[in-house]
């Protein structure tokens, strides 16, 4: 039996009738890319690794539609041990749960403070030396002391006063000192607390008989001369003979005089021996030094003037005392000592002056 080609072409049209109306398949979804919030490493010391930082804060979401993403960060190398600083290492994303199949994971860089490795203090520091009134603490000098990193090593490093050119009064007194490691990039420092002494100053004195009369007791001689502190600073006070109630044995002879300062407390007194010389000739000295804050003695401008009972220019050299000549500061103080050596040795040698100070 013949079929129709009415049949065939119907049959065709209905069969591409059915394809037009069967539904199409739905196209896969593709994951896209999250935005991210980043989170901060918790701080650790030099040494550990990233590991060891916990990631806090930080947020994953969806970029059109604002909502959360379910995920957890992680550094991508843990096992990395980041140098001293604020450093920024690579982290990472990773969605999880029904979320892993709509997004994907993401690397950045999150920021994590690597402190430098603290240390503990085993064995303290102690003074050197007493200091005397006037010295800056940091001149009691410190020595031994033994600190120690998590571990129990010793670093090695040094021990220095927190404040050295502090000026301390007179006694017993606590202050902090301070470890300077060798590596101070790597390691933290460490202080405690050391036990200073400070003892009243032996001042520095020069003084001469001016004057004296044959068969006249030392107590009508005249004294003239300075007394100064660690600081050059000159300090007030009063120069007598040990025995005023003598009378001089002869031209020349020695005895002892007696500085007795007027601060008691923080000056000792001071017994050198002078000798006594009938006849000396008196000479007025004046010295001024010009000098700029901050500056050395060595920098500044020296005027002096010696004069006799006559008016009469005495020839001679102004040298200041072997304390105060490598003074590296004047700041605030208004005379120092020296003496004036005349060229005549008839004057009598050596003549204690008080160097009047003028800053500029």
């Amino acid at each position: 039996m013949k079929i129709s080609r009415i049949w065939i072409a119907f049959a065709a049209a209905l069969f591409a009738f059915g394809c037009a109306c069967a539904p199409a398949e739905e196209e896969a979804a593709v994951p896209i890319m999250p935005a991210i919030e980043a989170p901060v490493g918790e701080s650790i010391i030099y040494g550990q690794s990233l590991t060891e930082s916990a990631l806090i804060g930080g947020m994953a979401m969806d970029p059109f539609t604002g909502e959360s993403v379910e995920g957890f960060f992680q550094w991508v190398n843990g096992d990395f041990v980041p140098g001293v600083g604020i450093q920024m290492c690579q982290c990472e994303f990773v969605p999880t749960g029904f979320d892993t199949e709509n997004y994907l994971s993401v690397s950045f860089r999150a920021e994590v403070e690597v402190r430098p490795i603290p240390l503990t203090v085993l064995e303290e520091p102690v003074c050197m030396r007493h200091i005397e009134y006037g010295e800056k603490i940091g001149w009691a000098f410190l020595s031994g002391g033994i600190c120690a990193d998590p571990s129990g090593n010793e670093v090695p490093g040094s021990w220095v006063f927190a404040d050295g050119n502090a000026v301390p009064p007179v006694g017993r007194m606590t202050a902090a000192a301070v470890f300077v490691p060798d590596d101070s990039f790597h390691y933290d420092g460490a202080a405690c607390a050391v036990e200073v002494e400070c003892v009243p100053c032996t001042p520095d004195v020069a003084v001469r008989c001016s004057a004296a009369w044959p068969g006249q007791p030392l107590s009508v001689c005249v004294l003239e001369g300075w007394a100064a502190g660690m600081d050059g600073c000159v300090i007030t006070g009063v120069f007598a003979f040990r025995e005023g109630g003598l009378v001089p044995a002869g031209d020349g002879t020695s005895y002892d005089v007696t500085f007795s300062p007027d601060d008691s407390v923080n000056y000792l007194p001071v017994t050198v021996r002078v000798p006594v010389t009938f006849g000396v000739r008196n000479i007025l000295v004046e010295a001024v030094l010009e000098i700029s804050y901050g500056r050395p003695v060595s920098e500044g401008k020296l005027t002096v003037r010696a004069v006799d009972e006559d008016g009469l220019t005495v020839e001679g050299k102004l040298k200041y005392d072997e304390r105060f000549a490598g003074l590296a500061s004047l700041d605030g103080q208004e005379s120092i000592g020296a003496v004036f050596v005349p060229s005549d040795p008839s004057f009598g040698g050596e003549i204690p002056v008080s160097v009047r100070v003028v800053y500029r």
